[in-house]
């Protein structure tokens, strides 16, 4: 990971997205931002314990700092569904209403337009980030653990596929902050989920007492990446803990309703 300070924030970047410089593509941190009380620091969470003008003001903030054209913000309403939407002329041409009736269940977005921004604000899923260089395609999905079961990032390499033409195996993906694998503690409803997907479960869950599990949805989603044909070396990490950083990030599992969101965003320059 790359940390950029600004003067107000840092927001964290991969190195191997940034070796491109046609890419635009991080996480924030909670460090800075205007807001107080339980979500104090860079809250881009709707429907928060917040004020809108708050989180409008830490996102004007943050694309202030990455030179983002705010009016080409696109945000998904975020349901843990496999819900995804392609962000071209036709949808940018649409109005209002029909823009807004295709992100109500939505949890990744892909485009190949320049300049456009796609964000999902999250608060322990895993950010997973795609980009195709050669095709000059990116893409940004939500997968919390019913996202991931239903398959949210391979549907998002197989549409990249469908509309772009894009091989899977030019895809890079990065996993930007979530809650780890040895924070994530689950019962046997989301385990049994798990097991449908006929995965190596001796990488994803470690069993505790009491019919209790760590589950790594990384892991997962790295898993069903590869079968989907991403290459193994084409996998970045950012090890960042959502859960144990409480300093740098919101935690929905450790602050349950009090929890802020940070936001992760992409974008062709």
């Amino acid at each position: 990971m790359i940390y950029k300070k600004g003067k107000d924030i840092t927001t964290c970047h991969f190195e191997i997205f940034e070796d491109f410089g046609f890419i635009t593509a991080c996480s924030t941190m909670r460090h800075g931002g205007v807001s107080t009380g339980e979500v104090i620091g860079l809250n881009l969470g709707i429907n928060t314990l917040d004020s809108d003008k708050n989180v409008a003001q830490n996102l004007r903030i943050v694309c202030e700092q990455l030179d983002i054209n705010i009016k080409n913000i696109i945000t998904p309403v975020q349901t843990h569904s496999n819900n995804i939407v392609i962000v071209d002329k036709k949808f940018l041409d649409g109005s209002n209403l029909q823009r807004n009736q295709k992100l109500s269940s939505c949890d990744a977005l892909v485009t190949n337009i320049p300049g456009i921004t796609l964000t999902i604000r999250t608060a322990d899923c895993v950010p997973v980030f795609f980009v195709d260089p050669r095709q000059k395609v990116v893409a940004l999905a939500h997968a919390g653990w019913r996202g991931t079961v239903l398959g949210i990032a391979p549907n998002t390499v197989e549409l990249m596929a469908q509309q772009y033409n894009c091989n899977p195996e030019d895809i890079l993906v990065a996993f930007g902050p979530c809650i780890s694998k040895e924070q994530y503690e689950t019962g046997y409803d989301v385990v049994k989920e798990i097991e449908k997907l006929k995965l190596d479960l001796s990488a994803i869950c470690e069993t505790l007492p009491k019919e209790k599990w760590l589950v790594d949805l990384v892991e997962i989603n790295r898993q069903l990446l590869q079968n989907s044909g991403i290459l193994k070396n084409h996998f970045t990490f950012s090890n960042e803990c959502t859960f144990s950083q409480d300093s740098d990030y919101y935690s929905y599992r450790r602050e349950k309703n009090l929890a802020g969101r940070i936001l992760s965003l992409i974008l062709i320059k």
